[in-house]
């Protein structure tokens, strides 16, 4: 609905931008919707109704963020599966979501092996048709989208959001981080890449999409930015780093940085400041379990925190008997509100870990982090409660690339410490092929963000006197092999 509205109030104005230097199209509101009016028309001829899950594979283009609006539209949920996972990975997907219809255009198509049954509508051989998308009347616990992330089990899970969460999460960010101008460059197979392309839609803005190639580049990035005046990026600290000292020139028309996805540090901040010294600076925090962010604030020079909790959204910090600590005392975060996710799709036993009743009877979602809470509202980060990782702000659950290690011939006991931005892995075995075979094996089987960049053989898994690993040991071991 909040998009639909953004049409109606803006239909002949520029919506997107896609293509490179040169060849640049732009895409207007009433453009985005006449095509997604087209595709809508076909997955209902396809059998999808509310409540649906429909897998969506595209490569970066206007027709993507039409099939998602479709999809929306529909009443059903999206599923965006990258089409450079490895097939085993899409393969793992589409059985467990087990999509009523699949939306692809060339490149999707060449990369799913959809299995018989489900429907396949085709993107490019679908035209836009002349009449205004009527969205299906939803209710606000019923899911819009199944986003797969990392799993602490050795198998990925799927995190199911729902309409009113992420129509909450749109609509504050509609007002509180306003730009005419935006930059999106993350996968929507990400909670950060459906918000950043979707608010743009929902504020009326102008989103200028990366293509794959830009997205993983920062000098086109940066000149993306320059050349359209964009005033919004949002990334991950270090990212947001490396572009502000290297191409400082070209992102002088930025107004807003929001960091995101990984811990926020002063050289982070000190490179943005120099780089942009009139742009303010957004520390925000959240995960798809909760729609994005739920905690967001400006950073000043009274320290880094992850601000105060967005419209909608309640932040707790409890100790283990899920009783509020005092302000300054560290403890989990918890969150409730609106935009909690309805779980994990099929994981009754892993949802009720993590999104538990309080002691009020509200609904909580645990996170993982510890933080603590300061006399003014803002929360500070401290680190986490258990082994998880963020990797360029990729979640990582060392279990499920240890599970995918030990399938792989002769590895008998793996383990996966992280070192900075990236992975080390560490295997145990008879007849171990080299470390180059076994890397090349994992990739067919584990996406990009989920490879080691270092691999080594060792004779067993150090441990610490209470038995568990001394991940302290492992990192010392990989720092000589990361660092040269």
């Amino acid at each position: 609905e909040l998009i639909g509205t953004a049409i109606a109030r803006h239909p002949d104005a520029p919506a997107v931008v896609t293509g490179s230097a040169g060849s640049e199209v732009t895409h207007t509101y009433a453009d985005l919707d006449r095509r997604a009016a087209g595709l809508a028309h076909r997955l209902a001829e396809a059998g999808v109704r509310r409540g649906d899950v429909v897998a969506l594979s595209t490569s970066r283009s206007a027709d993507m963020v039409a099939a998602m609006w479709a999809v929306v539209a529909s009443g059903a949920a999206f599923l965006p599966i990258d089409p450079t996972y490895p097939p085993t990975r899409i393969a793992f997907m589409l059985a467990h979501a087990a999509p009523a219809a699949v939306l692809v255009d060339a490149t999707g198509r060449a990369a799913l092996d959809v299995p018989a049954g489900i429907p396949v509508v085709s993107i490019d051989e679908t035209p836009a048709v002349d009449v205004a998308l009527r969205p299906c009347a939803v209710h606000p616990l019923d899911a819009v989208s199944v986003l797969f992330t990392s799993g602490s089990t050795g198998e990925p899970k799927a995190v199911v959001g729902t309409h009113g969460a992420l129509a909450n999460r749109l609509a504050w960010a509609a007002t509180q981080w306003p730009s005419d101008i935006r930059l999106a460059k993350s996968s929507l197979s990400f909670i950060d890449g459906v918000t950043e392309l979707l608010a743009g839609l929902t504020a009326g803005a102008t989103t200028v999409l990366a293509d794959e190639t830009a997205a993983r580049d920062g000098r086109t990035l940066a000149e993306l930015v320059a050349r359209h005046g964009a005033g919004q990026l949002l990334t991950v600290p270090s990212l947001a780093e490396a572009l502000a000292e290297e191409h400082a020139e070209e992102l002088r028309t930025l107004r807003r940085w929001i960091v995101s996805g990984e811990a926020l540090e002063t050289t982070h901040l000190a490179a943005l400041r120099t780089a942009c010294p009139d742009a303010s600076i957004v520390n925000s925090y959240g995960s798809s379990e909760v729609t994005g962010d739920v905690l967001a604030g400006e950073q000043f020079a009274d320290g880094i925190t992850l601000g105060t909790a967005v419209p909608g959204a309640g932040i707790h910090v409890l100790d283990d008997t899920l009783t509020e600590l005092p302000a300054g005392v560290i403890g989990e975060i918890y969150v409730s509100g609106v935009q909690l996710a309805r779980g994990y799709l099929s994981r009754p036993g892993q949802t009720a870990t993590r999104f538990v009743a309080g002691p009020d009877g509200q609904r909580l979602y645990r996170t993982g982090d510890l933080g603590a809470r300061l006399g003014d509202g803002r929360v500070v980060y401290a680190g986490r409660a258990d082994e998880q990782l963020k990797i360029n702000g990729h979640r990582v659950e060392p279990a499920e690339v240890e599970a995918a290690l030990t399938r792989l011939s002769g590895v008998r006991e793996a383990a996966v410490v992280g070192t900075g931005s990236t992975l080390a892995a560490f295997v145990v075995g008879d007849d171990v092929p080299a470390p180059e075979a076994l890397l090349a094996s994992l990739a067919r089987h584990l996406p990009r963000h989920l490879l080691p960049t270092t691999l080594i053989v060792i004779d067993a898994i150090p441990l610490l006197p209470n038995g568990k690993r001394d991940t302290t040991a492992l990192r010392a071991m990989a720092a000589p092999t990361a660092d040269g």
